[in-house]
């Protein structure tokens, strides 16, 4: 499951408010395949990737070490350049995961596990 993409309706889990994004929105799994009766999934949202609000200008980077981008020229089922944000950690039930679209390369889980690392004080 780990590096897995999946759609999630925010909308079915939660009290919906007026801040919940209300169509089905990518997220990455970063649970580890503890096989399927296994009843929950550590999730992390993924969103468009905004240059103005992601990029530092100055430095040619991130502006935030904890977000990761993953590139439409490599993930050709995301509809833009994207960012993964890993401090924001969600548990939910894995029955709430809905169509499964693709899976990280291997640098790309590599570079999630070091900025969860990092988030989590590893």
């Amino acid at each position: 499951m780990f590096g897995e993409i999946y759609s999630l309706d925010l909308t079915k889990h939660t009290n919906p408010s007026k801040f919940t994004i209300k169509d089905n929105h990518m997220v990455l799994v970063v649970t580890r395949d503890f096989g399927p009766n296994f009843p929950i999934a550590n999730i992390l949202p993924i969103t468009s990737f905004k240059k103005h609000k992601h990029w530092d200008q100055n430095n040619n980077r991130l502006k935030y070490f904890h977000n990761y981008k993953i590139e439409k020229s490599i993930y050709k089922k995301l509809q833009k350049d994207s960012i993964v944000d890993c401090a924001q950690i969600f548990t939910i039930d894995r029955k709430y995961l809905g169509k499964k679209h693709f899976s990280l390369n291997y640098h790309d889980k590599e570079e999630i596990k070091k900025r969860l690392a990092f988030v989590l004080d590893m």
